[in-house]
């Protein structure tokens, strides 16, 4: 198989593959969270494009993504697509069903009546970040599927949400524009 990819900066063929990987999968490595951890860097704004639970969306509430790494972009109209991709966080189902039940169920156990009402639940969010800070993806790698996204990476993001907005796509589709900003650590 031909590789989609060429490293274009020193990291290594390890880390350039581990990269590479994340980029498709989504599933992070080690090596891949000290690569993100230790070299990231100030990006400016920075936007990510998703579902989130309308009961965690107000001011002051807490965002933290739900793995290690999370993706974002540099570009407001790349992550306002994803914003309205069909993708529902994995697990989301799940975890709500127990959450309101008390069990846990595959997701095709749940039936058609309480995964609408579970759908009732999310909202169409894009979460914006003025001093973002990550590892950004074009400056170290160059990838044939994902050249245009302006990717940058985030490790271990925790963030709190200072406004929210309502706005309309080109469509006329509504979602919340969640602004955010870096959480003061507590000692």
């Amino acid at each position: 198989m031909e590789q989609e990819y060429k490293v274009v900066s020193d990291l290594t063929e390890e880390e350039g593959r581990d990269l590479a990987e994340f980029l498709g999968s989504r599933m992070d490595t080690p090596i891949l969270e000290r690569l993100i951890e230790t070299r990231s860097e100030p990006v400016g704004v920075m936007y990510r494009g998703i579902k989130y639970r309308k009961d965690r969306l107000y001011v002051g509430a807490e965002y933290n993504h739900w793995y290690n790494l999370s993706s974002w972009s540099k570009d407001k109209a790349i992550a306002l697509g994803f914003t309205f991709e069909d993708y529902v966080p994995e697990g989301y189902y799940e975890d709500m069903y127990e959450e309101w039940y008390g069990e846990y169920v595959e997701l095709g156990e749940i039936k058609r009546e309480v995964f609408n009402q579970i759908n009732d639940t999310i909202r169409k969010v894009l979460f914006v970040l003025e001093d973002g800070y990550g590892f950004t993806v074009g400056n170290h790698l160059e990838h044939d599927r994902f050249k245009d996204e302006q990717e940058v990476i985030n490790y271990m993001g925790s963030w709190t949400i200072t406004s929210l907005e309502e706005s309309k796509n080109d469509k006329g589709e509504l979602y919340t524009i969640a602004r955010l900003s870096p959480k003061i650590k507590k000692e």
